[in-house]
């Protein structure tokens, strides 16, 4: 293996490591908690970003509204079950 591929999988590992800390539950709200929850849409399997604004109101409160009214229930179902 060269120095290129080395560098290639620390970059590689980096974002993972970057996403996992993204996703941590600190006891503040980020959007990090939400972006990888993938939703079963109407029109497909998409990540809540895709189908919803994802808004932090403060500290504590993650405000998650969905473009589409009738995609109320199925983000709210896969929200409960990612356990977010």
């Amino acid at each position: 293996m060269n120095l290129n591929t080395h560098s290639q999988q620390m970059d590689k590992a980096i974002q993972f490591l970057v996403g996992e800390l993204k996703a941590l539950q600190v006891g503040r709200a980020s959007a990090g908690l939400v972006e990888n929850i993938t939703v079963e849409a109407s029109y497909g399997p998409m990540k809540v970003p895709q189908v919803a604004h994802v808004t932090i109101m403060d500290a504590q409160t993650i405000k998650i509204e969905p473009r589409d009214k009738n995609e109320l229930k199925h983000v709210e179902k896969a929200i409960y079950d990612a356990n977010a």
